[in-house]
């Protein structure tokens, strides 16, 4: 899905309150890929160098180094190895075994495979093209 320049800045004004998440990408190709393929999201709304994902009732934003206004932002992803270090990014409703199978399906890294943890709870975590870390948890049924 294509739309017009400036169509997300719109979208994203009528918005529910509360905090939103912005991912910067490197290829905005390949993030939507992932988001597609491995995580099972659905593109919103999409324009050159940006698009709004949503997944089980959860958005984010994917923008595109090249397409970043914001020069301190641009800067800072260009400075660091590994984007979003410490931080998981939970995607519910999503089974861990899934999860680890289209990730290796598609050739992105699984940093744990689908386990269970100390709390009894399955989960995966696999890492996208940018480096950030997308954990899926379920209990075990």
């Amino acid at each position: 899905m294509t739309t017009e320049p400036g169509a997300i800045d719109g979208a994203q004004g009528a918005r529910r309150p509360g905090p939103e998440l912005r991912l910067q990408v490197r290829v905005l190709d390949d993030a939507l890929r992932f988001a597609r393929e491995v995580l099972g999201a659905e593109v919103e709304l999409a324009e050159p160098g940006r698009a709004i994902v949503r997944r089980s009732g959860a958005e984010w934003t994917l923008i595109a180094d090249a397409a970043c206004a914001n020069t301190v932002m641009r800067e800072l992803a260009g400075l660091v190895v590994r984007r979003g270090a410490g931080i998981e990014l939970v995607v519910r409703g999503l089974d861990p075994d899934a999860l680890e199978q289209r990730a290796r399906q598609t050739g992105h890294g699984v940093l744990t495979a689908s386990q269970v943890a100390a709390d009894g709870v399955r989960e995966a975590r696999v890492v996208d093209r940018d480096g950030y870390v997308w954990l899926a948890r379920a209990a075990r049924g």
